[in-house]
């Protein structure tokens, strides 16, 4: 799942940096805003919907929303192995904002460098199992399988 969803997320971003996509769509600023109150109140199961909305939004404005289930169900197969798995880290709240993770992912997305915007992605997907699930990050290949494609 987390290969499968790497690939999509890497077709993603590659349509964003060339252009093709508004990232100034209302839709991911409101799911931001929603990631900060989530995050805000320490409701990790609210936050990890919220980042599968995020990633499947960005599906739809690359143009890529055929891509959409798949993405979720890959999401959702990976947030409910790390949500529910023992190095899952305690307390939530303690962690950086999610909302300005994403915003961090939004602005190397937008600044047209396809290469930049897909390490970013890469490392964005990466840090998530670095914090998460290392084990699930180590059965992923691990650091080398997040590196980018010649």
């Amino acid at each position: 799942m987390v290969r499968v969803r790497l690939s999509i997320e890497r077709g993603v971003v590659q349509r964003i940096a060339a252009g093709e996509a508004d990232l100034a769509n209302p839709r991911l600023a409101g799911i931001l805003e929603a990631m900060d109150a989530a995050h805000a109140d320490g409701d990790l199961y609210l936050c990890s919907e919220l980042d599968r909305e995020f990633h499947a939004t960005l599906t739809e404005v690359a143009g890529m929303g055929l891509l959409r289930p798949m993405l979720w169900r890959c999401a959702l197969h990976i947030h409910r192995y790390t949500l529910g798995g023992l190095e899952v880290p305690r307390p939530f709240y303690q962690e950086a904002g999610v909302g300005d993770e994403h915003r961090a992912l939004l602005a190397q997305l937008s600044a047209g460098d396809a290469r930049a915007a897909e390490a970013a992605m890469a490392d964005h997907l990466a840090q998530v199992l670095r914090r998460w699930a290392p084990s699930l990050l180590a059965a992923a290949g691990g650091e080398a399988a997040f590196a980018p494609e010649p």
